[in-house]
């Protein structure tokens, strides 16, 4: 016969280990996010731009994407999810400052952006 309070505390430490690990997949998916801005901010660089970058996901969309076409298009996390820990991502690198915005307007569609700068 199954002891109830073990049942429970099996419950309660298999949903823990799944936010840890959550947390780890939310992570790294963050940091290749971020990946893909440097290259993005390492291009701009390349063609004289020295500004911010914006980058935005539309509403009912996977895609994360930048001006010129580039898209990001493997991320598999909604958007209030991801985008903080984006944000927290690159915050915590000397040098860069990101912010999100959950109620940009691009091109006329609602959308969650990031803004990022490198100082």
């Amino acid at each position: 016969m199954l002891d109830p309070k073990e049942v429970r505390k099996r419950l309660q430490e298999a949903i823990q280990q799944r936010q840890i690990g959550r947390q780890a997949e939310l992570m790294e998916e963050s940091k290749k996010v971020f990946q893909w801005i440097l290259e993005l901010l390492d291009n701009d660089t390349k063609t004289g731009y020295f500004g911010s970058i914006t980058v935005w996901q539309y509403d009912n969309t996977n895609s994360i994407d930048a001006g010129g076409g580039d898209k990001y298009e493997q991320c598999i996390f909604a958007r209030d999810e991801i985008f903080p820990i984006i944000c927290e991502v690159i915050n915590n690198e000397e040098g860069y400052h990101a912010e999100y915005n959950p109620n940009a307007v691009i091109y006329d569609e609602d959308a969650w952006s990031i803004s990022v700068t490198a100082e």
